[in-house]
């Protein structure tokens, strides 16, 4: 019986919340420093948080979008003890230098082999720790949605045209597209609601969808009204699959598939849970309508009835450049502009209470988005976890990246080379998830 590892204690962060003690115990014993631990139900973050701690590799996965808050702003803003390797490096995958003891036995006595090597216990919960030095948690990513898909092992359309596969071999079909339950559910909330452009104007209602013949990314037809003097125009409507982000080349794709099939097409539904940030406005001369689905759309117990809870045109937040005296660039958060489908108003955001979290890839390279640097404005230096923060790392923490922790201006940072850019990510306090790209300044 494990008994002293069934209490939580104080810092109770989620409804079911697993004691630390416990899952310390569990990676103890099953692995080693520098090992990876998989928990796919992240819920509070406890393993990640406690596999950090430890000095072990972490991948964490959860569908709630509060797992997730919750789970990285702990992570952020947690300190942990500095434990000794065996090599001096920094690097927890040498081993962690730990207490030891010698197994004493009638036999090791009378043998006089006590202290020889094999009769070592290494206490490996028990690691030596520089009390002069603290740690943070080390760079991790938090991905929304996979840009990747599968193919499967045996190909349906090995026989087919070669103008079926783009460059590199891979078909076109069906990658990246949603297919029955999940296009199910998001054609039935799109139909529940109007579309709105950003200053929450509707655009769009989709009032009936028909199948598109043979379609490869295109998924439906859809009568719509819209305001004013032409009030009937035709769209086509691209689902994306719950798994994958879509980007241009597949918007592209997808718009140069509706013009074949229809002359007239002149705009473009595409609805997906996360999109590229090159995804353009137009397509030629179809205009794309960007709209984010909820992540409850993919759970049938969440998804809401009315659609249009589910489903918010694709924003973008309000952040500009500039260089300090030494040529570092400065991003300064001034806030973003929000359709609130609950309320059918736009919102004009307070970003020092509306976002929770906001990150800067210092060096995008137009694909994956490494937050290099997190801030969180939602949470003022009174908060207890903050203020924990400041106090473990005092006079040694760099003044500006304290000054900036809770605030709304990045601290300095090096311009980066072309072609690469500058990312900015925010996650309101609703988990609504918006990325501008800014081209830096030279």
């Amino acid at each position: 019986m494990w008994r002293e590892t069934t209490q939580i204690g104080k810092g109770k962060r989620y409804s079911v919340q697993t004691p630390a003690k416990l899952i310390a115990r569990c990676i103890l014993m099953s692995t080693d420093p520098g090992d990876l631990v998989l928990d796919p139900t992240c819920g509070s973050g406890v393993t990640a948080h406690t596999a950090e701690q430890w000095g072990r590799r972490w991948i964490t996965i959860d569908a709630g979008r509060v797992a997730i808050a919750v789970a990285r702003r702990h992570l952020v803003t947690s300190t942990y003890p500095w434990y000794r390797t065996l090599d001096g490096g920094n690097d927890p995958g040498a081993g962690l230098d730990t207490e030891t003891m010698q197994r004493v036995s009638a036999a090791t006595l009378a043998y006089d082999t006590v202290n020889d090597p094999e009769n070592t216990i290494y206490l490996v919960d028990r690691p030596k720790v520089e009390k002069r030095r603290s740690r943070l948690t080390g760079p991790f990513t938090v991905e929304s949605h996979s840009p990747y898909v599968h193919l499967p092992f045996s190909d349906p359309h090995a026989d087919e045209p070669a103008d079926r596969f783009p460059a590199g071999g891979t078909p076109t079909s069906d990658i990246g597209t949603a297919a029955g339950q999940d296009a199910e559910r998001v054609l039935e909330a799109l139909t529940g609601g109007p579309v709105r452009d950003v200053n929450g104007r509707e655009v769009l209602q989709v009032t009936e969808v028909t199948p598109w013949p043979d379609g490869r990314l295109v998924s439906c037809e859809a009568d719509c009204t819209r305001p004013g003097r032409e009030g009937h125009l035709v769209a086509a409507i691209v689902l994306g699959a719950p798994d994958a982000t879509v980007g241009a080349a597949q918007v592209a794709a997808a718009a140069a598939e509706a013009r074949r099939g229809r002359a007239d097409i002149a705009d473009l539904i595409v609805v997906a849970p996360a999109f590229e940030n090159n995804v353009p406005e137009r397509a030629g001369t179809v205009t794309v309508h960007k709209v984010v689905s909820s992540r409850d759309l993919q759970i049938p117990g969440l998804a809401r009835d009315g659609g249009s809870p589910t489903l918010t045109l694709l924003g973008e937040p309000d952040v500009d450049c500039e260089t300090d005296s030494d040529g570092r660039a400065v991003v300064h958060l001034r806030g973003f502009d929000t359709y609130d489908p609950v309320t059918g108003e736009l919102r004009n955001s307070d970003p020092a209470s509306d976002v929770d979290c906001w990150m800067i890839d210092t060096d995008h390279d137009g694909a994956a988005f490494f937050g290099r640097l997190i801030y969180l404005p939602g949470y003022k230096r009174g908060d207890a976890q903050i203020k924990r923060l400041l106090k473990t790392f005092g006079r040694d923490l760099d003044p500006e990246a304290a000054e900036a922790l809770c605030g709304l201006s990045s601290q300095p940072f090096e311009v980066p080379q072309p072609p690469n850019n500058i990312a900015v990510k925010i996650i309101t306090r609703t988990g609504a998830e918006m990325t501008a790209t800014i081209t830096p300044p030279h």
